[in-house]
């Protein structure tokens, strides 16, 4: 932590690294210019010609606009019928995000999360995107321990809408 905060900061000056390389007798001395590093929440890509791959990385105020990005282009694959969703290693946050990204798979009006605390129930409602034809993709869910929070309800509530969806899986965190 004590050399990053050397690393870091201000954006667009330049630190100089020197690296000692074991076995190596001369130094190497490296000079950076600092930049903002955006770690996208969403990137997807498409595999092959009948795979596209969704990979959500965190859910944060963005996910939806960028979720809605990766299946408007897998839209431009007709020959794609596989959709893996990757929510390996992904912590969650906004709550409305993924409810926002189930719009696209669950019906108008139908629930997509239940909040109950202190004796209360409030519950989240697709919006019905009809960004895709999901009945034409075989959905595939990717997680392991690392996935937790939202990154559960994405794929519990996949699973209920979709009975046939395969679920690829190391328990989640929860």
């Amino acid at each position: 932590s004590e050399v990053v905060s050397w690393i870091k900061w201000p954006a667009g000056t330049s630190v100089e690294l020197t690296v000692q390389r074991e076995g190596e007798t001369k130094d190497l001395t490296i000079s950076v210019t600092r930049a903002k590093i955006t770690i996208k929440d969403v990137e997807y890509k498409r595999l092959d010609n009948q795979t596209f791959y969704i990979q959500l990385k965190n859910f944060g105020e963005t996910s939806d606009s960028d979720f809605t990005a990766a299946l408007t282009e897998m839209k431009m694959y007709p020959q794609v019928k596989k959709l893996i969703i990757d929510v390996r290693n992904n912590p969650g946050w906004y709550l409305t995000e993924v409810s926002d990204i189930l719009g696209h798979f669950v019906p108008a009006g139908e629930a997509t999360a239940i909040v109950r605390t202190s004796g209360k129930e409030s519950a989240y409602k697709s919006h019905g995107y009809a960004t895709i034809d999901t009945s034409k993709y075989q959905i595939v869910i990717l997680q392991n321990g690392g996935s937790a929070s939202a990154s559960e309800i994405l794929a519990g509530t996949l699973k209920d809408y979709y009975p046939n969806a395969v679920i690829i899986w190391e328990k989640s965190f929860g």
